[in-house]
Formats: structure tokens, sequence, C-alpha cells
């Protein structure tokens, strides 16, 4: 199936809501868009049953933000001259000028993702002088040269990946501009830091490729055992533990259990449940265990939030 610009706002898109619901269990395309007097975002979760390949033709020049949440695409872009490809727990930034590129998505695959669009100029602006890692990607754009800001994608964060969720969240349920805005630059700044990462030694592709898979599962369950998320991914308990924590820094509970606190300051601050609400929603069966928690992390109980 082959889609222009013009139909993909036409028969994906339904104009009242910007949101085209599902059609089957197989088939379906949740679709959020918004735009303000600076940022324009795309936030899509949709499989087709066969490929699709949308052409879209922009004439002004953008600088683009990708945040991959699930499923692989393949963009090709005129002005790059080369095939952007975005895999799961990925993201990138590229700036475009005047171009005609082709998205392609694989069939029966869901795909889930955010994209944000800027202005070159303001994300100059935006971004100067926050992390030397994007000196020459900043310079490209300040001299209008379509340019990519890493030649390699990099990973997504847990808090990247909840800012992403957060702001697909914010836009559905229709939130005022200012706590959209505050979240688009959140995520913006996290992705400039997240940038700068070191790169990582003595670790074979297929073993990043494994921990990866171990990082995902641990965002999404909660009770896994270091023993069983180990063997769920074929990799030696000792090995695991030695590999995670040279990846990311800390060992592989420490690391859910920050997503975890990280998760519930935001749900805190958001207001929609109580204390112990959120902790079940976190994986904790008794509220108390909880609270422990959350002081440990933070310096302060979750029911003190709003007055620290």
């Amino acid at each position: 199936m082959i889609l222009t610009s013009y139909n993909l706002g036409e028969i994906i898109l339904d104009k009242s809501t910007s949101i085209f619901t599902r059609k089957n269990k197989n088939e379906y395309c949740d679709i959020q868009t918004y735009q303000n007097d600076t940022f324009k975002i795309f936030s899509g979760n949709f499989c087709f049953k066969e490929d699709v390949t949308i052409n879209v033709k922009n004439d002004i020049s953008e600088v683009v933000s990708f945040y991959n949440l699930s499923g692989n695409r393949f963009t090709n872009y005129s002005d790059l001259k080369n095939t952007l490809t975005i895999n799961t727990n990925e993201h990138n930034i590229l700036c475009s000028n005047n171009n005609f590129n082709q998205l392609f998505l694989p069939k029966n695959i869901n795909h889930q993702s955010l994209v944000i669009y800027c202005n070159p100029k303001k994300y100059i602006e935006l971004t100067e002088n926050s992390t030397t890692s994007l000196d020459s990607f900043l310079y490209n754009i300040s001299n209008q040269r379509s340019s990519i800001a890493k030649a390699k994608n990099m990973k997504l964060t847990p808090e990247m990946v909840y800012l992403a969720m957060n702001l697909k969240n914010q836009i559905i349920a229709n939130k005022n501009n200012l706590l959209i805005k505050g979240s688009i630059y959140n995520l913006l700044g996290l992705q400039a830091e997240n940038t700068s990462t070191k790169v990582t030694k003595g670790i074979t592709s297929s073993d990043e490729n494994k921990l990866e898979e171990a990082r995902i599962i641990l965002l999404n369950n909660f009770s896994i055992t270091i023993d069983e998320l180990s063997k769920s991914i074929g990799m030696n308990i000792t090995k695991f533990k030695n590999l995670f924590k040279q990846l990311y820094g800390v060992p592989a509970k420490g690391y859910q259990f920050n997503y975890r606190m990280e998760l519930a300051k935001r749900h805190l601050i958001e207001g929609v449940y109580n204390v112990t609400e959120i902790g079940y929603i976190i994986g904790y069966e008794y509220p108390e265990h909880f609270t422990r928690g959350f002081k440990k992390h933070f310096g302060y109980p979750p029911s003190k939030l709003k007055m620290v």
C-alpha cells in the first residue's frame, strides 16, 4: 500500500478527533497530532496487514526528534541521501531541509512512536550549551545543512520512555498547552543529554541486544527475579549481572527500582491516583513498603511530595 501525506490525513486521521480507532485486532491505527507556536507532534500506535509506504513532501526546514517505542521503521530522506532505520527503544535527531521522504512500515508489526518537529533556529536556542556532543549537529543546522545528530541511534532511557508515553496521554486528554510544552522541553532535554552517553567496551553486539531485551522486560515486569530474567535471555546470571551494570551503570534491580520511583513521582505530581494506588501500580503489595522505598530514594515520603 502506498499513501501520500494527503492520503495519510484523509484516510488514517479522523479529522474531528485526530484519532483513528482500532478496526480489528490484527489491523489498527491510533494517531494523535498536536501543534503550538513552537512544536508539532505526531504520536501513533498502528499495525497494518500489508507493507505500507508513505510518501511525504515537506516544504520547510525542520529538526525532527524520533522516539521509537516499538517496531522498526525505515525512512529515506532525499536531502540526506540515506535511509534512517530506527528499531525498538531507539531515538535520534535529524535536520531536514525542503525534502521529499518515504516512510516504510513493515506489515504485521506493532509500530509505536512519537515524533517532535521544531523550527531549526528555535532548536538551536533550546539546546545551545546543553551538551558538547551536539555541537557538530547544531553547527550544520545553523549553516542550513541537512544532518543527523548521531550515525548510530541511541537507546531510549526509562525516563524518556515514560515522558514520551506521558506526552501522548496529555495530548489525548487535551491538557493545557503549558503542561504539554513542559513535557516537550523535558523530553528534548533528556534526549540532548543522552547523546553524550559513553560508549561501552568489551560487550559484543549480541550481548548488548540481550541486555536491551532484559532492560525492556525489567520495565514491564516488576516482579521478575534476576535468575528468571537471565534465563529468559539465555545468559549466565553472573555474566548478566556484570554486563548489565557495565552497560547501564547500576545493577539490574537498582535500574528497575529507580524507574519505579520516578514513575511513582510523576503519578503523584499528576494527582490522578492516591499513594496506595500508585504503590500497586508500580508493583508494591503493601503501601508501607512503597512509602519506605520512596523515602529511601527521594529523602521524603510520598505524602509530603507537594510540600517539598
